[in-house]
């Protein structure tokens, strides 16, 4: 059983989920060998901002629940090459990004630099 910080998913008791090892057998120079390990694959996390100009072979993207920042979701979102890259951790409404045009923080920031036109 091992503990996975902030897991959603279903498990045996409330805080642990089974990992079943995996077992490989092979024969080498007439020896005959195994080895027993937990099929885990090391992951690292990074925030959005340090992920600006990176292209990633895969990634999960979580970008939380509201845009806090114009341009955020763009830029996790669009780190990868292709979609099937890419996994989304969390549920959010198209409306989010459709409201983005209309919104304050958009204008605000265009006030900024008035010889640009994104809407």
């Amino acid at each position: 059983m091992v503990k996975f910080d902030r897991y959603l998913g279903s498990n045996f008791d409330d805080e642990a989920f089974p990992i079943i090892p995996v077992e490989a057998r092979w024969i080498d120079n007439g020896i005959e060998c195994s080895r027993k390990q937990l099929p885990l694959n090391l992951a690292f996390a990074m925030t959005i901002h340090k992920a600006q100009r990176l292209i990633l072979d895969n990634a999960v993207i979580d970008i939380g629940s509201r845009e806090h920042s114009i341009g955020l979701s763009y830029v996790g979102l669009s780190r990868v090459r292709k979609i099937t890259d890419l996994a989304i951790q969390q549920y959010f409404a198209k409306d989010r990004i459709d409201r983005i045009p209309q919104s304050q923080m958009l204008k605000d920031r265009l006030a900024y630099i008035p010889s640009v036109n994104l809407l």
